[in-house]
């Protein structure tokens, strides 16, 4: 388990993320998402122990995130720039080095040229690339930085199957930032939504899926906490969270995906500024 306990973070005199409170279990996808400058990038640096100088604690198990955990926690950053003037084949030597037992294995259904350079790959290329780089360690956790976006289907396809069977056959704990969850709706078992570097929400994806919903009416509802709305060929389309199922039959509702939900709260955060 990862415990985050009151950490704070600044750049400067610039509060980042502030006295957070939050826990991370093995076996469990988590979607951290939030406008942004909302903090998902600094926490998950912080976790994996890149940056130090935050006030609080991170541990993983009994171990600060700042030891030499790396083979436990394994990060993709979103400049996705490692290794990038190495061939493949130079990269995973490299890679391999720091890691006893280390053992890379394509994507399932993909096979790299490893003749190649990384700089000459797509960037859904060498996202699924650095996937296959990190993995390679068997490690316990793995922190994703807003990448899902460079992958087209095909290659999301690969990337969500690859994650699947981490998942089912070592318990990985994984942590997503990302403001679009499109195609891996069925891996995430639980949302974090930061804003301002404080957690705003902090549920089970099951339970925001059955309380979030859209609305479209004439004009604004009373009564249900909006989170977000917005005027739309002369209705209001309004964002419910959490909805109170009692007034339902007061008028239509329309459960929603996942990424219209991070949708919603997104442009609710923005809304409150």
């Amino acid at each position: 388990m990862i415990r985050v306990k009151n950490y704070s973070f600044k750049y400067g005199k610039k509060a980042i993320l502030q006295n957070l409170n939050i826990y991370f279990e093995k076996g469990e996808t988590t979607i951290l998402a939030g406008p942004n400058g909302a903090g998902k990038t600094t926490l998950l640096r912080s976790i994996c122990g890149i940056l130090r100088s935050g006030e609080g604690r991170i541990a993983l198990d009994k171990y600060m995130t700042y030891h030499n955990i790396r083979r436990r926690v394994a990060y993709i950053p979103s400049s996705l720039s490692l290794y990038e003037n190495m061939r493949l084949s130079e990269a995973v030597t490299v890679h391999s080095s720091f890691y006893k037992g280390y053992k890379f294995k394509n994507i399932s259904g993909y096979n790299f040229d490893m003749k190649q350079k990384v700089s000459s790959l797509s960037r859904g290329e060498r996202t699924l690339f650095y996937l296959s780089l990190v993995l390679g360690a068997d490690p316990q956790f793995l922190l994703i930085d807003d990448v899902i976006h460079f992958l087209d289907p095909h290659l999301r396809d690969l990337f969500r199957i690859s994650i699947q069977e981490r998942i089912e056959n070592s318990k990985l704990g994984i942590i997503i930032a990302t403001q679009d969850a499109l195609d891996i709706e069925g891996l995430v078992d639980r949302i974090v939504i930061l804003n301002k570097g404080v957690i705003v929400e902090d549920s089970s994806f099951e339970r925001v899926r059955s309380q979030c919903v859209r609305v479209y009416s004439e004009k604004e509802l009373k009564g249900q906490p909006v989170i977000f709305s917005r005027e739309w060929e002369g209705m209001t389309e309004q964002y419910i969270y959490p909805y109170n199922k009692k007034d339902e039959d007061k008028f239509d509702v329309e459960y929603l995906q996942l990424s219209e939900i991070l949708r919603a709260f997104i442009g609710g955060e923005y809304d409150q500024n």
